[in-house]
């Protein structure tokens, strides 16, 4: 698909439903400029990119369609983690018979611990060392607030995430209607989010694609880490350094501040420093 073509589907009628919603209070795991740019960047293979958004199509018409609230999310698990992280986002699945594989379903790796999925580079006879765990649960299912023995997929995802290694970075978290990526050493309340319905435009379907595609959590291209470590290293590259820019704005004119009151004033130099620090706290 070229992106004239995807232009045409940039509107839905489809309402996102409140089980897909990101939750208000939360903030992104990358900064939105720099997954735009991935986003925009060739892939390596465009025309597995066009046929992978038609996957992601076809799972959204099904949602506007109502036929996904008919199943429970161990009726859809199968076939979703088929179709849309082995044929859509080129994770190889077990049954396949390449020496090395990326995706395996329940696979346990702690007592009473069972991901839906864990996603790596597995080969047989080896232990299993997850990069990314998944946390699926059906189409009907709030994330934040359903909860399972106490627990919401959230949590959940989280549980496996502190029980694997601290090379398992990234958790996944999909109801079928949205998705979610967590990262190990970020909080609850930092990830990125994608609805299907929000998929369906190709734009967005690119920075879904760049982050959630095998080379985004797990290989990367040839000579390159993998797409979303290195944009979240940027964005804390970023923020450090606007901090440190905010951090030295503020020593400056809280040092002119002073100076002012002290100075043109005729405020005590104690005094200077009080009233200046309240001005700039209320500020």
């Amino acid at each position: 698909m070229n992106r004239a073509m995807g232009k045409k589907q940039q509107k839905t009628i489809f309402e996102v439903t409140a089980v897909a919603k990101r939750h208000p209070k939360t903030d992104l795991l990358i900064l939105a400029r720099l997954l735009k740019d991935e986003g925009t960047k060739q892939f390596q293979d465009e025309a597995h990119v066009a046929a992978a958004h038609q996957v992601l199509v076809k799972w959204a018409d099904m949602e506007a369609s109502g036929r996904l609230a008919e199943f429970t999310e161990k009726q859809l698990q199968g076939i979703f983690l088929t179709e849309v992280f082995g044929d859509a986002l080129n994770y190889m699945p077990a049954s396949e018979s390449s020496s090395v594989w990326n995706l395996e379903q329940e696979y346990l790796i702690a007592p009473g611990q069972t991901p839906d999925a864990i996603l790596g580079k597995f080969q047989q006879g080896e232990t299993r060392k997850p990069l990314a765990v998944i946390e699926l649960k059906g189409p009907k299912v709030h994330l934040d607030r359903d909860r399972s023995n106490g627990r919401t997929a959230v949590d959940q995802c989280w549980d496996y995430l502190v029980n694997t290694s601290t090379a398992c970075r990234w958790g996944i978290v999909s109801n079928i209607v949205s998705f979610r990526l967590y990262e190990r050493d970020s909080t609850k309340q930092k990830y990125e989010h994608f609805t299907l319905q929000e998929l369906k435009d190709y734009t967005a379907f690119r920075r879904f694609y760049a982050l959630f595609h095998r080379n985004g959590l797990v290989e990367g291209v040839v000579n390159e880490v993998p797409r979303a470590k290195r944009l979240l290293k940027d964005t804390n590259t970023r923020q450090r350094e606007v901090s440190d820019k905010l951090y030295d704005t503020y020593s400056e004119h809280r040092a002119e501040l002073i100076a002012h009151l002290h100075g043109q004033l005729k405020y005590s130099v104690d005094d200077s420093i009080k009233y200046g620090q309240l001005l700039l706290d209320r500020i």
